[in-house]
């Protein structure tokens, strides 16, 4: 009975390194892809999708002749850069209609996460049963751009540890909250709305350089003053 199978023996087969198998694996799980830290290039927000820059470089593995008939593999010495990853989808938190959006700028960092199956068939269509284009898995071409991951030197500072925020990086904006209490902390507050409707069932307490309709609360004029007990006019357009 013959001892070769396909030019390697079974002596060979037997003899084979545990060295020899990582570095097999290893060169499989080079083609896998699962998560990786990038930096956004380009913001386009019609399509809300980045192009990303992967922010760490990779040593890559690769076969040679070993002589023993069997194709060795073995690591380069200089770590490369990956390519530029162009259009990829970015994460919006939503559900029921409702949707948290940021105004993302190149220079953010993010997380690269990469599908099980090609993407871009369902990204371009929606809908169920999407036929992938190909049987590729975790590729370079399939990843999704998700926001909130941050390296140390861009870490926030004054990080609260009692309460939820939505806060500018330097803090000095945001909004707090925590059980039975909503702060807002901003150099100017607009409300736009039809109708604005403010209830307390104990005390509204606003400031003494409150306007209402360009009008001083406190020190406002009024019109039509009259002696006696009857009730005073309007504001004064031209008070203060």
């Amino acid at each position: 009975m013959s001892t070769f199978n396909f030019g390697v023996s079974a002596l060979q087969r037997l003899n084979a390194s545990v060295t020899r198998f990582q570095q097999m694996a290893q060169a499989l799980m080079q083609m896998l892809r699962v998560c990786l830290p990038g930096q956004v290039v380009a913001f386009y927000p019609d399509t809300q999708t980045v192009d990303v820059q992967i922010t760490t470089t990779e040593y890559f593995w690769f076969g040679q002749s070993d002589g023993v008939q069997l194709p060795g593999i073995a690591m380069q010495t200089q770590a490369e850069p990956l390519p530029l990853l162009s259009g990829i989808p970015i994460q919006i938190p939503n559900g029921g209609g409702l949707n948290l959006t940021f105004p993302i700028t190149a220079g953010d960092e993010c997380i690269v996460l990469f599908a099980d199956t090609p993407l871009w068939a369902w990204f371009e269509s929606g809908g169920l049963n999407i036929k992938p284009f190909d049987q590729r898995r975790h590729s370079l071409s399939d990843g999704i751009a998700v926001f909130g991951v941050r390296s140390q030197p861009r870490k926030l500072t004054n990080y609260s540890t009692a309460s939820a925020q939505l806060r500018t990086d330097d803090g000095q904006t945001l909004v707090d909250i925590k059980s039975g209490q909503i702060t807002v902390t901003a150099l100017t507050v607009n409300v736009n709305a039809t109708n604005a409707t403010i209830s307390a069932t104990s005390s509204i307490t606003i400031g003494a350089h409150t306007k209402i309709d360009g009008h001083s609360f406190l020190s406002h004029q009024h019109t039509g003053v009259m002696a006696g007990g009857s009730d005073t006019g309007p504001v004064d357009p031209l008070g203060p």
